[in-house]
């Protein structure tokens, strides 16, 4: 679930947990500005992660090894191992 960091949705904080076993995982979240939606599947020794944040809104993704990024609206993609 994401965590909110400013008044009126205008920022959250992702930080998928991956959890040995498990496959892939998906979630989403309707705030004011649109839904958020986050989803994640290991592939080939690494996990593929997918994350699409709505117009007028920013997220600070953190990913394992200290890796942050900052999105802003739109579909975005990453690969971890």
């Amino acid at each position: 679930r994401p965590v909110f960091e400013q008044p009126g949705f205008a920022k959250t904080v992702i930080q998928p947990v991956f959890i040995e076993g498990m496959e892939w995982a998906k979630g989403s979240e309707n705030t004011i500005e649109g839904k958020i939606e986050v989803a994640w599947r290991r592939k080939e020794g690494r996990v593929e992660i997918n994350v699409t944040i709505p117009d007028g809104m920013s997220a600070e993704v953190r990913l394992p090894g200290d890796r942050v990024e900052m999105l802003y609206g739109g579909a975005h993609e990453f690969t971890v191992r």
